[in-house]
């Protein structure tokens, strides 16, 4: 079917065996909302809870090697380790967000992959965020987050190793409680409450050594949620025009909306071919599709005829929702789409 179209180079795809159990079946692509976001994050007691941390066992006291770092490079003692002040981004700027290399991607996507405000992220929303973050060098003694301060920033350690202070309410001495450190492949990260909200600190974080950290801005974190928002509520307006899904209601086309997952083609590729078995429905996010069918003279020579371009919002294949050995009418393929003298999709 082409019941109302869709565009090319992204497109949002649902295939039929996901459809059934709507109601119950676990979603696959799930949008983080600020609901479920913030009901996970009232489970937690601070911001520095990761379970590959390295180091000494709770309460290893170094309040002097402490002073020491803090007085190399600010000229406090551990007194100044705790007081309540904006926060300001860790070390000096390596580079800032930009396209990620795969090399990047990878330490990062493997640094948050146990991160519960991450875990239900798509890839491309993913890849978005990663672009958002800054690279960022730090110097043995500098104090990354204190405690008190108003978290702005989550960090992601590339290299080097960070000690992780909380204040001794009684003797008001730093205590090392936790360290992170990339030794043996373990990859860590810290201060991702405060990509929730400015919530004061619960510990100071020093690089025991020099190192490299990712930070990402609680800021740049929420633009990108919001970007997905509302391709997602354009989604789920695009399937209320879909007369196969007509009997849904509102949470059930929701429910839909979360389970189909973004999946990019290139300039020229087939998404489906005519006659051939449809297994799934598309709704166009990006770009520009074309529809053309093929028919075959009395001469037995096959000619292609365009017939439509499907448009951000339109959609096809529906019929693979409802239908076994549903068929595509029509072979359907990714266009380059020029605009402005550029060509892209």
């Amino acid at each position: 079917g082409g019941g109302g179209g869709m565009g090319a180079g992204v497109v949002m795809r649902q295939r039929p065996t996901r459809l059934a159990p709507i109601e119950t079946a676990p979603l696959t692509s799930h949008f983080l909302t600020s609901a479920n976001t913030l009901s996970l994050a009232a489970a937690l007691d601070d911001d520095v809870a990761d379970s590959s941390f390295l180091g000494p066992p709770s309460g290893s006291h170094i309040s002097g090697y402490v002073d020491r770092s803090l007085q190399s490079i600010t000229g406090r003692t551990s007194s100044g380790l705790f007081h309540s002040a904006s926060e300001m981004p860790a070390g000096s700027l390596v580079s800032r967000g930009t396209t990620r290399t795969p090399q990047d991607t990878r330490l990062l996507e493997s640094a948050i992959s146990g991160n519960f405000l991450f875990q239900r992220l798509d890839a491309n929303l993913r890849k978005a965020i990663f672009d958002r973050m800054d690279r960022r060098i730090v110097k043995a003694g500098h104090v990354v987050i204190r405690q008190g301060d108003l978290g702005d920033y989550f960090y992601v350690v590339e290299g080097g190793q960070y000690g992780v202070y909380v204040q001794d309410a009684t003797t008001g001495s730093p205590l090392l409680v936790h360290t992170y450190s990339t030794a043996g492949d373990q990859r860590a990260s810290f201060g991702d409450l405060a990509l929730l909200y400015g919530k004061a600190r619960a510990a100071t974080v020093i690089a025991h050594t020099d190192g490299i950290l990712w930070a990402l801005h609680r800021v740049a974190f929420r633009d990108e949620l919001k970007k997905k928002g509302s391709s997602r509520q354009a989604l789920a307006k695009a399937l209320r025009q879909v007369s196969a899904l007509s009997s849904l209601n509102p949470s059930q086309l929701q429910l839909l909306s979360d389970r189909m997952e973004l999946v990019s083609y290139e300039n020229g590729a087939m998404i489906a071919r005519q006659a051939e078995e449809m297994d799934a429905f598309y709704v166009v996010a990006r770009g520009e599709l074309i529809c053309s069918v093929r028919r075959k003279d009395a001469a037995g020579v096959e000619t292609s005829r365009e017939l439509l371009r499907l448009m951000p919002g339109q959609y096809f294949g529906e019929r693979a929702l409802v239908a076994p050995n549903a068929r595509s009418a029509a072979d359907v393929v990714a266009a380059a789409v020029v605009k402005g003298g550029g060509q892209g999709v």
